[in-house]
């Protein structure tokens, strides 16, 4: 008899962030944007979806979702979604500004 055996291992999650890290590089998979001062950044609902109960609800049921930050940089919410997606590591989005932890407060991360 074959068993499935299925464990919680934290290892999982070093292994997966990488790989998803790429796919925001490539930009694959990315169904939404985020409209910025200065530009617009790519996204995963999907994986915004799981960082924030604010942003399932609003990303919930949209096909292309557009959300507006206009009173944020490009950069910055290029860093944060570097983070999120696993570009990038969390240390990497301090910043000297405030801008970034305002950014995360808004988006309730």
């Amino acid at each position: 008899m074959n068993m499935l055996q299925i464990r919680n291992s934290g290892d999982r999650f070093e292994q997966l962030m990488p790989m998803l890290g790429r796919l925001w590089a490539d930009e694959q998979f990315l169904d939404g944007e985020l409209i910025c001062s200065d530009g617009a950044v790519g996204f995963s609902s999907l994986i915004l979806s799981c960082y924030s109960s604010y942003l399932h609800h609003l990303l919930l049921g949209a096909e292309q979702p557009v959300v507006s930050l206009k009173d944020f940089s490009a950069a910055s919410v290029r860093k944060v979604i570097q983070v999120l997606h696993g570009v990038e590591p969390a240390v990497s989005v301090i910043d000297n500004s405030g801008e970034i932890l305002q950014l995360l407060k808004i988006l309730e991360i």
